[in-house]
């Protein structure tokens, strides 16, 4: 409240510039006013507006409205806007059915909306790039107009997260493209502005029951009362809609109630004056289990498949996974699974396992392999003592990496990566979505069963005081407006949900396969919860002071003179405005060890120096069926997750590294050599949901918060000259943004162990402080052809009225977290819009036609894949800092920089691979002497061996101090500490490869869309009312990054390609079979590492490209004919038609991918722009039909069932694809698409 008095000077100071004319109009006017005693009375049903507001929807049984608020602020003509504007009204939400943006959006032209009934997968990749994944909270809300980005949503023209609900809405206006005279800043996409219902001065109500598919239900009222004749009135709404879907047990259950108050004093209305006082609240709750959009991930099919190489009913053996003496066997179902060994390295015959899935996996166990480089030996698991093969048993894992806590396949990615598939080696190929429901009914259950929930819980309310002069023609408008937003989810399994298969035939609990007790679950699917911390809260309080202050003038009204006409009407509105919006983010992992279990877990790790609990994570496999061992995964029916199981405090197994000195001579290779298997000690796990206002911010991972404080003053002139035929509006508008971010992330150097979320403050030292200061201008001019001199004559012979339009806007988006690779804050994301357009109307207003050329472009956008893209560079970026200190120190393979060989410059040759004497070549078993040196395919190091290191070694140091001298903040603010640490070797493994980048960081987009739009509004009858709209769009991204980013890749290419790119990633040589260097890394898919330098090209590549999941053309029918006369008087019956083109979804790779001599080729691969890759063309129909009659004199009764996409049962939509097999290019994600629902309503009004 302290801003108002600014907000007052800055009305004032307005006023001051507006008394002249109005002063001026009054002297003019005071002749030809009329006074109160000879005024026309004014009927009790006739609501006279402000020119702040617009007729209510509901008083018409139109499909469009005649006017709005968008064009300038003031109640506008539609046809006098010269931009993008369509408003639909209350009675298209009635006959659609509609009540969200999903069952609007998509029946508007150039809108999308994600979600389960939506029209497109607003979805996104995960970290990896090899998932996609989807948002659970606000599915719907995830929009896209004209193809670019996602529009803001307003509530009365103030910004809001608040998801609006028709129960209290009474029209919706989407205005396309940038619009600086609204906001200047905002999306530079457009808005979508629900307009709440007010309360009027006529006394009616009205009381709805919906009944839909699945058992949803919903009931509403809305009662508006009248307390004073003409002078008060309140209106009160409320809402509980309970959603089902098709998935069970998916719901989503909405609560609300909103009020709203009118007053206009009648002792105030003298003079032509006229105040009013309005004012609206409203507050919510939405609690759900939301539907999926994408069918789960799949990591099980090829167990099945007797083509899939190795991977066809296979069994592995954790005791005998690093026995020397196994020769890489998979056990199948020929020998029993008798024989099951290891599946990893150079003796990986099957691409569908790899390192890192060993055994029921958990912990790290360094035990050196016989006839394989040096290296960690996979990783062993601890193992709770409470399993059993009972469906949907849970088995508590203390500890793994997805999806190393339990063995099973691959994905296509890494399968790609390994089977050596065309252009796998260029990061091409994903995962795919499962198929075949009858293996995973995927339509009709919800595979996380209850354990995923989400929430929102939100307030919002409004004050205004209008007063206005001269019979509404001098006025000024005070708004304040607050609000309060939250949402957040416990998602066990993240935006997307693998499922696999259970393939160890044995427990790793043994030290051979006579000790090793067999895996009673061996063949079970599963799905598992990583523990990730995909579990988040986000929150924000907004607050709006506004003013806004006008004159107006029409000459003609008081003259008929010639120049009166020329001058028309003419109004100048001013506008100030403070905006303020503070938010806070928060992820945190639902189980976590704490305080001294992070010990005790590190002592049964072996002594590993974990430093917080999200290096420790606790983990959950749960079982969905019986084994399928000997089956067909056809036909499986696999079931959901039932209950809600957690992860407890349990004894747990686990393999002790000290020697047994009994068998020594086994030797460090064998397993037997170390004491094994045992059991010790109990972990006590911390629940974030059993104490979720402490135990949340205990287990946080990271923690955010941002305050924007926007002050905007604009001044609209609107112009109605020649008699109303030219209008003209022009706006220019100043907007200075300031705004502060700060965050903490797990793990970095403030916060190693936990975060403090006291230290995240916006005033603090370590904030990220921004100021942005832009002006917008906006213009457009209208041509009534048909009003304009010396064409009215002419015109006026024609059966049509014509409008030529043309408009230029824009606006920006202030955003001082994003900052680029130095930390340095980017230029505010900002858009431009063109447009040109005619409209066509019959003479008795029955018929329009608009028809509208745009061209919208977006500069300093965010790319989609931005913050997969900043994982992949921090991995490369730690991995090439890790490995070189390795190699330069001669450092161990555990990860500590021991620096066994400060001498490392001394020449060795000969020496081989154990520092002893030369064996034969690949005998050595990797001693940790050796493990800092480079090696020949023989398996010696030699002088050449020596030069390469040193020169390789050198090349990074110097590519190092070239990214600290051109980036100094890069080493800080990604999380590598400084240059100094990394090149002295203190920062340990685990902080440069787990480092998970700045979190800020943004990779900039620039994109265009050109377009056509077009809008049909037809009566042919007074009962038969039609809208159509078509739109063609082309949308493409123009460039991808900014000049910072550039100038990094460009140094790190060519440190790759100079003798940098010979530096080592993990131990051995370029040479050895599986161990790459940088150049390798850097280019190729390796091990699931994403290749940066290839990445990085196919951004580039996606310059000139369509937007993924860009339809061209989009045509929609809405149409409803009334029964008035006859047998069926009172019926009613509408349908309509939504029709998408084509979706390109993606564009193959040119070439084979393979060189002449059938060797992969190197990448990048250059995208064939000539073939994009499409989805099918989709066609839905909505059909319904109603009645309605007087039941009394007072209360009217309409019941409407309505049928939406009519004959669609279950199917799948393609949403991207796979790189090319065999010169044939497969689907590898789908969404779910929308099936036959119906609603039937019954209404009652009074």
């Amino acid at each position: 409240m302290k801003n108002i008095p600014k907000l007052l000077q800055r009305t004032s100071l307005m006023a001051a510039l507006l008394i002249p004319c109005a002063a001026l109009k009054a002297q003019v006017s005071q002749d030809h006013s009329t006074s109160p005693a000879t005024s026309p009375a004014i009927s009790d049903d006739v609501i006279v507006l402000s020119p702040f507001e617009v007729q209510s929807s509901s008083t018409s049984d139109a499909y469009t409205a005649a006017s709005t608020l968008a064009g300038n602020r003031l109640n506008t003509q539609l046809r006098d806007v010269g931009s993008s504007i369509t408003v639909v009204t209350s009675q298209f939400l009635k006959d659609t059915g509609a009540t969200d943006n999903a069952s609007l959006l998509q029946r508007i032209g150039g809108a999308e909306v994600g979600g389960v009934n939506g029209n497109f997968a607003s979805a996104g990749s995960d970290s990896s790039a090899t998932l996609l994944t989807e948002d659970t909270v606000r599915p719907t809300e995830g929009t896209r107009i004209r193809g670019l980005a996602a529009a803001d949503n307003t509530r009365d023209f103030f910004l809001t997260d608040i998801p609006w609900d028709s129960y209290n809405i009474d029209r919706v206006d989407i205005s396309r493209g940038p619009n600086a005279i609204l906001f200047g800043e905002g999306s530079p996409a457009g808005i979508i502005n629900a307009g709440t219902k007010g309360a009027v001065f006529k006394n009616s109500g009205e009381v709805e029951f919906r009944y839909g598919s699945f058992g949803s239900a919903r009931g509403s009222l809305d009662i508006n009362q009248v307390l004073v004749d003409n002078q008060v009135a309140v209106r009160l709404d409320v809402l509980n809609d309970h959603k089902k879907y098709e998935q069970e047990p998916a719901y989503s259950k909405d609560q609300r109630i909103s009020g709203a108050i009118r007053i206009e004093p009648e002792f105030l209305k003298k003079n032509g004056n006229r105040t009013i006082f309005k004012a609206n609240f409203e507050s919510g709750k939405i609690d759900s289990n939301n539907p999926r959009a994408l069918p789960p991930t799949d990591h099980i099919t090829p167990w099945f498949d007797p083509n899939a190489t190795g991977a066809y009913q296979a069994g592995l053996n954790g005791a005998q996974s690093w026995l020397s003496n196994v020769p890489g066997g998979l056990s199948t179902a020929a020998n029993g699974y008798a024989d099951a060994g290891r599946a990893e390295g150079a003796h990986n015959p099957d691409p569908w396992f790899t390192n890192g899935q060993r055994g029921n996996a958990g912990f790290p166990l360094n035990v050196n392999q016989e006839g394989n480089t040096v290296g960690s030996a996979g990783q062993y698991r601890f193992t709770s003592i409470n399993q059993n093969s009972t469906a949907g048993t849970l088995i508590t894992l203390p500890y793994g990496a997805y999806p190393s806590s339990w063995l099973s396949l691959n994905g296509k990615a890494k399968e790609a990566v390994f089977a050596g598939l065309p252009f796998s080696n260029g990061g091409l190929f994903t995962d795919t979505s499962l198929t075949d429901p009858s293996i995973f009914n995927f339509y009709k259950n919800l595979i996380d069963g209850d354990m995923k929930s989400e929430w929102q819980r939100f307030w919002s309310g409004t004050a205004n005081l209008t007063q206005t002069f001269l019979n509404d023609q001098v006025g000024f408008s005070l708004d304040y407006n607050k609000q309060h937003y939250e949402d957040g989810a416990i998602n066990p399994f993240g935006g997307a949900v693998p499922l696999y298969v259970d393939v160890m035939s044995t427990n790793n609990d043994g030290t051979s396969l006579a000790t090793a007790s067999r895996n009673p679950n061996f063949g079970r699917p599963f799905v598992i919860n990583n523990n990730n911390p995909t579990n988040f809260q986000y929150i924000s309080d907004r607050q709006d002071h506004r003013a806004t202050a006008f004159v107006t003038h029409d000459f003609t009204k008081d003259s008929n003179n010639w120049w009166a006409k020329i001058l028309g009407t003419q109004t100048v509105t001013g506008l100030a405005d403070e905006a303020k919006l503070t938010t806070s983010t928060q992820s945190w992992q639902q189980y976590g060890y704490l305080g001294a279990n992070v010990a005790l877990a590190n002592t049964l790790n072996g002594g590993s120096s974990s430093v917080n609990f999200s290096q420790l994570n606790p983990q959950q496999v749960i079982y969905l069926g019986p084994t399928l061992t000997g089956k067909s995964i056809t036909g499986a029916n696999i079931s959901r997750v039932t209950g809600k199981p957690t992860i407890g405090s349990n004894p747990i197994n686990y393999f002790d590294l000290t020697p047994n000195p009994a068998n020594a001579a086994l030797g460090a290779s064998n397993v037997g050599y170390y004491n094994g298997w045992t059991g010790m000690g109990t972990l006590t796990v911390t629940d974030s949901e059993a104490n979720p206002s402490v135990n949340r911010d205990l287990l946080a991972t990271a923690y955010g918060k941002t305050r924007s404080i926007t002050t905007s003053q604009a001044l609209v002139y609107e112009g109605k000259w020649l008699d109303n035929a030219l209008v003209g509006i022009y706006g220019w508008r100043k907007d200075i943004n300031k705004s502060s971010a700060d965050s903490a992330t797990l793990g970095d150097a403030n916060d190693p162990q936990g975060i403090n979320l006291q230290n995240v403050s916006l005033d603090g030292s370590d904030a990220t402080r921004g100021r942005v200061e832009v002006q917008s201008r906006s213009y457009s001019l209208v041509a009534h052809l048909d009003e304009l001199p010396y064409l009215k004559n002419v015109a006026s012979k024609l059966p049509v009225k014509i409008s030529l339009a043309y408009s230029v806007s824009s606006n920006f988006q202030p955003d001082s977290a994003r900052v680029d690779i130095n930390g340095d804050p980017l230029s505010a994301p900002a858009g431009k819009t063109i447009e040109r357009g005619i409209l066509i109307e019959s003479r008795d207003s029955r018929y329009s036609l608009k028809i509208n050329r745009y061209v919208t472009s977006i500069t300093n956008g965010e790319y989609a894949g931005g913050r997969a893209f900043a994982q992949d560079l921090a991995n490369f970026a730690g991995n090439t800092f890790y490995f070189a200190n390795a190699f330069y120190y001669h450092n161990d393979q555990n990860g500590s920089f021991a620096q066994s060989d400060p001498a490392h410059m001394v020449n060795n040759p000969g020496i081989g691979p154990d520092g002893s004497a030369p064996g034969a070549p690949g005998s050595y078993d990797g001693g940790a002497n050796a493990a800092g040196y480079y090696y020949d395919a023989a398996g010696f190091h030699t002088q050449a061996m020596e030069n390469l290191q040193n020169s390789s070694t050198a090349a990074t140091r110097a590519w190092e101090t070239q990214i600290n001298t051109a980036f100094p903040n890069f080493f800080k603010n990604w999380g590598f500490n400084s240059l100094a640490e990394v090149q002295a070797g203190t920062v340990l493994r685990a902080q440069l490869t787990g480092a998970p980048g700045e979190t800020n960081f943004a990779l900039t987009e620039n994109s265009q869309s050109k377009g056509w739009e077009m809008e049909l509004n037809a009566y042919p009858t007074k009962n038969w009312r039609i809208s159509f709209n078509a739109t063609k769009t082309d949308a493409v991204v123009t460039a991808v990054g900014d000049p910072a980013l550039a100038k990094f890749m460009a140094m790190t290419d060519a440190y790759v390609k100079g003798p940098g790119g010979n530096t080592q990633w993990f131990w051995g040589n370029s040479i050895s079979p599986g161990v790459p260097a940088v150049k390798d890394a850097y280019y190729n898919n390796y091990n699931g590492f994403p290749p940066l330098g290839t990445t990085y090209a196919g951004i580039q590549q996606q310059q000139g490209v369509a937007v993924p999941q860009l339809a061209k053309w989009r045509y929609n029918l809405t149409t409803n004919y009334d029964f008035k006369n006859g047998f069926l008087k009172g019926f009613n019956v509408g349908g309509g038609l939504r029709y998408t083109s084509a979706e390109i979804i993606g564009y193959p790779p040119s070439g084979t991918g393979l060189n002449p001599d059938g060797t992969l080729a190197s990448p990048p691969f250059l995208a064939d722009t000539t073939k994009p890759q499409k989805s099918p063309s989709e066609t839905y129909f909505d059909l319904w039909i109603g009645y309605q009659r007087k039941l009394t004199n007072r209360i009217n009764w309409t019941i409407q069932l309505n049928v939406a996409n009519v004959g669609k049962g279950d199917y799948l939509i393609p949403v991207s694809y796979q790189a090319p097999i065999n010169g044939v290019a497969q689907p590898a994600f789908y969404r779910i698409g929308p099936t036959q629902q119906f609603t039937l309503r019954n209404t009652f009004s009074f």
